[in-house]
């Protein structure tokens, strides 16, 4: 399928998607993990030559099959790849926590951490400067600490998503997580 096919239907993920910055990403977790790529190709069942082909990004003739991307994940721990494409598909992923705990303390946890999260963006709102360069803005710095902010909310929201997951999946009440 070429791109222009799949602009048709997926216009989000074409606009910036580049397989050849995929395959360099892909690498680029090999090297971050401090792996080698003869090393990584031997975990994955793979020959070192042709894991080297598939992932050089000028190599046309040679593709990478999602199995491999995803075996190499795991190998190396890292998540980049899939980062690189869930972002060019409008998603964002995260690793889930272990669930722990009581049904209600977890919903407990997740509605405190969603209710400071709701009071430090009302805060952060109400100190926009109106007369910044785009007429409101934050700093960086400001930036950063609802990033963090968001990331505490993330993971009690994910925790509570395995958690009711996991007793849709179990197809029974749930009460302690296991």
């Amino acid at each position: 399928m070429s791109k222009t096919q799949i602009t048709a239907f997926s216009p989000r993920l074409m606009l910036a998607y580049d397989a050849r910055e995929h395959c360099e990403v892909l690498a680029g977790m090999i090297d971050k993990s401090g792996l080698t790529i003869e090393r990584v190709a031997r975990l994955i069942g793979k020959n070192p030559t042709t894991l080297a082909r598939e992932l050089n990004p000028t190599d046309e003739g040679a593709k990478l099959g999602f199995t491999d991307e995803v075996k190499i994940t795991a190998v190396c721990g890292l998540f980049d790849s899939r980062d690189y494409a869930e972002f060019h598909l409008g998603r964002c992923a995260f690793v889930l926590p272990k669930v722990e705990g009581e049904f209600a303390n977890v919903m407990q946890a997740v509605g405190e951490a969603t209710k400071e999260y709701g009071e430090f963006m009302t805060a952060l709102a109400n100190s926009v400067d109106p007369d910044s360069e785009n007429g409101v803005g934050i700093s960086p710095a400001e930036a950063r600490t609802a990033l963090d902010e968001l990331k505490d909310v993330e993971n009690q929201l994910a925790l509570a998503r395995a958690f009711l997951t996991g007793i849709v999946a179990q197809g029974r009440k749930g009460g302690r997580a296991d």
